[in-house]
């Protein structure tokens, strides 16, 4: 399965692009600060870092806002 399908399939579960060769789940990102040339850092529960390249953050972005609309 390619990464696009792999979110078309999955990403109401909270899945979210985050670079070239990245996915992760929105659901497990603990926090998000920001970074040089407009990019994020994330910290998933699992402690690793990751960074939000900016050409997806906008995409990172709404799928957060997503998830969280409809959590509530």
């Amino acid at each position: 399965m390619n990464l696009k399908s792999f979110l078309e399939k999955y990403e109401e579960q909270g899945f979210v692009q985050v670079g070239k060769s990245t996915i992760v789940n929105a659901r497990y990102v603990t926090h998000i600060t920001p970074d040089l040339n407009m990019r994020l850092n994330l910290n998933m529960e699992n402690g690793e870092r990751l960074i939000v390249n900016r050409s997806y953050k906008k995409a990172f972005m709404d799928g957060l806002k997503k998830l969280r609309e409809g959590g509530r």
